[in-house]
């Protein structure tokens, strides 16, 4: 992990002539300074998720250089470098730790910014600005980037909520149920979507482009029981993903837990690399995994198949006892005519 960087602060003749203000997160009122700024002054926020996610592979902190790249290249940048020149400036002013020249939010903006000042620097020389006072509590940035990109009108990508919502508890000290209140989601959409980036932290896999692949991975509960039987599980389908195996993650949603309740040993074939996701996929088929019918005749058998069921029907009052007894003529009949077309 890299160290924090020491940087000066804004000094006294770029923040000359900013007007004072105050600006209530988190049930705390700030007093900030608004006005406008050298654009070249200011720096990328690393523990912005957009930002984080850039992160190299090693996870190692970019190069400011490197994150203007990466950010310049992204399609919804390109957007605001239009949007930003149409407008002639900023509509939402960057929000800056005055200390350390940090952009808490608006980095995607910042980096329109430094596009245009490339083609006009006069021009695009300085920005709109609200400077929040330093030391600035944890939690006031944690709560205004999640008001900002989780329930604001600029979501961040799943892959840099997942995030977010990660070092919170990680990183922050956060419970579940606490962001659950702060946020308004639920506590199980939470606890998966941790769960996915904490897998790709534990894979050392950070390609967003890869995100919708784990996350469907984790949050299925046939594959979760799956992973339990088979501890090798985990790493074939990571390589897979990696090597782009699977086509698309909408594949491993709908076909992953159709291998892995499989009765043609599917799953087993697959782990152990005699069959590849596809031909797997086709075995399940061919042993019905993929027929709503059979696999609804299949789980009845299994219900019944158990003592305790059989058991407690058997024990039945008298008046269930007789309606038990009914059903159960019923089914042999049926069973019995079933039988007789397969034959």
């Amino acid at each position: 992990m890299s160290k924090k960087r020491r940087v000066p602060s804004f000094g006294e003749f770029a923040t000359r002539g900013l007007d004072e203000g105050t600006l209530t997160i988190a049930g705390k009122k700030l007093k900030v300074r608004i006005g406008e700024v050298p654009q070249s002054e200011l720096l990328f926020f690393a523990e912005n998720p957009r930002v984080h996610s850039l992160l190299h592979s090693d996870g190692t902190e970019p190069t400011q250089e490197e994150i203007q790249d990466q950010l310049e290249g992204m399609e919804n940048v390109k957007k605001l470098v239009q949007d930003i020149r149409r407008n002639g400036g900023l509509i939402d002013a960057l929000i800056v730790l005055s200390g350390s020249r940090e952009v808490i939010e608006g980095n995607s903006r910042l980096a329109a910014y430094r596009c245009l000042a490339r083609e006009d620097p006069i021009r695009w020389g300085k920005v709109k600005v609200t400077l929040l006072p330093e030391p600035v509590e944890g939690v006031v940035i944690d709560v205004l980037l999640g008001q900002y990109h989780l329930k604001g009108k600029t979501e961040w990508l799943p892959y840099e909520q997942a995030g977010y919502l990660y070092r919170r508890v990680n990183n922050h000290g956060a419970s579940v149920e606490d962001l659950a209140a702060e946020l308004g989601f639920g506590q199980k959409w939470i606890t998966q979507m941790i769960a996915a980036y904490e897998f790709m932290v534990e894979k050392k896999d950070n390609v967003r482009g890869r995100w919708s692949y784990y996350y469907e991975y984790i949050k299925s509960r046939q594959i979760k029981k799956a992973r339990k039987l088979f501890p090798k599980m985990d790493a074939v389908v990571v390589k897979m993903i990696k090597a782009g195996e699977i086509e698309k993650a909408q594949d491993l949603r709908d076909k992953l837990p159709v291998i892995c309740t499989s009765r043609g040993k599917a799953l087993e074939k697959l782990v152990t690399g005699r069959l590849d996701f596809d031909d797997a996929y086709e075995l399940a088929e061919h042993h019905g995994a993929t027929n709503t019918s059979f696999r609804k005749l299949e789980r009845f058998r299994a219900w019944l198949a158990e003592s305790e069921v059989r058991k407690r029907l058997a024990d039945s009052p008298p008046p269930v006892l007789k309606r038990v007894a009914f059903e159960v003529r019923q089914l042999r009949r049926l069973l019995d005519s079933l039988e007789k077309k397969l034959v």
